[in-house]
């Protein structure tokens, strides 16, 4: 039985602030949260404020509570926007931390199991996670970070983290034979905690979770191949919430036929192994920048383009399709530090959110900073939307 999830997401409105970058996740981040703020507190407050602060889920010793998609990035791990952890990990809060005892306790035990469940979604292994402080070590090396972050603190006070990793891969294991384990934590003394985990037989599952389910059927349990299947049976802007994904799952016990038309035409560059749009760019060898992507995008009549999910899929059905692309688009500017361009007067927001006045609205300016869909524009100093300059 898959653990459940309760949703508390944050509103599309504060991506720009708390997810701004759509992500294929790599990687799972574990932390403390140093509070003892429940879950659903520890949620609320995050998606409830406007600090550039963010987290997936909040794991305390009763639920599982989500705040942003999985789909979208979070900040999380100090190592700014050029860091895989802010950019590919699921950051994942563990409760009840500050104090300890007996709540933080079932907390982390929780999350042992939740994190095992996220793995075996995803076909991972042990090696995919990761502390906050390992993503600040690479950081400050790089320059990405200010200072190395003592967290998870209350694993890594005690020196436990290889245990915590041990007590991961046990459930793992445990989920991949079919077998369900129960654990016993000994208490030792202070400087070592030692975990016994005592596997008992299970029954086979009735109530299998959907990638399960898929795979036992020998279907794609891929997330591109699941947010494809959500669409063709209406079910908008997957992100593989557990209620989408319950939803998506009694729709293909139930043998229901999806809600888009299978009378497709045929396709003049097929994608057989169903490959993301990336992939399948770098398989057909196209340039799959996210620059070209939002070109591309705007070519074919998808506006605002910012690389989700949503956005990937139509873009993606559009190239295999050999849909035509609108030759009426003007031509794009040259995106590369040194380059002139002109800030179109339709221009609205920098890409920081803020208005932007007439009055530089129009001008020619210099790229002085390139960084994914914006430049930082020398004369004013201010980030913009590659999209709003020509």
């Amino acid at each position: 039985m898959s653990i459940k999830i309760k949703e508390m997401l944050v509103s599309s409105s504060k991506y720009s602030i708390k997810c701004p970058y759509s992500m294929d996740a790599e990687y799972i981040t574990f932390h403390n949260t140093a509070n003892d703020a429940s879950a659903q507190n520890e949620v609320k407050y995050m998606i409830g404020n406007n600090s550039e602060v963010s987290f997936h889920f909040a794991i305390d010793d009763k639920e599982v509570v989500q705040g942003l998609p999985l789909n979208r990035n979070a900040w999380h791990t100090g190592d700014s926007s050029k860091g895989d952890g802010n950019r590919k990990s699921i950051g994942i809060e563990v409760c009840y931390s500050k104090s300890g005892g007996d709540k933080y306790k079932k907390a982390e035990a929780l999350a042992i199991k939740f994190i095992a469940q996220l793995l075996h979604e995803r076909n991972w292994g042990v090696d995919k996670v990761r502390t906050h402080k390992s993503w600040t070590e690479i950081g400050v090396k790089k320059g990405y970070s200010t200072y190395v972050k003592n967290c998870p603190h209350r694993v890594l006070d005690a020196g436990r983290w290889n245990e915590v990793l041990k007590a991961i891969e046990n459930e793992l294991k445990a989920l991949k034979s079919g077998y369900k384990t129960d654990e016993k934590v000994i208490e030792a003394p202070k400087e070592e905690v030692k975990s016994e985990v005592i596997k008992t037989p299970s029954k086979p599952s009735t109530s299998l979770g959907l990638v399960d389910w898929m795979k036992s059927k020998g279907m794609d349990s891929s997330y591109n191949n699941r947010t494809k299947l959500a669409k063709e049976y209406g079910i908008a802007k997957y992100s593989g919430t557990a209620s989408q994904n319950e939803k998506l799952l009694g729709l293909l016990q139930a043998g229901k036929k999806p809600v888009s038309s299978s009378k497709s035409t045929p396709k003049t560059n097929a994608n057989p192994k169903n490959l993301g749009l990336v992939d399948w760019m770098n398989a057909n060898k196209m340039n799959s920048s996210f620059s070209n992507r939002e070109k591309l995008a705007k070519q074919y009549g998808i506006s605002g383009y910012k690389g989700t999910a949503d956005q990937n899929i139509k873009l993606l059905e559009k190239l295999t399709s050999g849909a035509k692309v609108n030759t009426k688009t003007t031509s794009s500017p040259t995106i590369k530090v040194g380059a002139k361009v002109t800030l179109k007067s339709s221009a609205t927001k920098y890409a920081t959110g803020e208005s932007i006045p007439k009055s530089i609205k129009g001008k020619k300016y210099t790229i002085q900073q390139v960084d994914s869909g914006k430049v930082l524009l020398k004369e004013i100093y201010s980030w913009v939307k590659t999209s709003d300059l020509s």
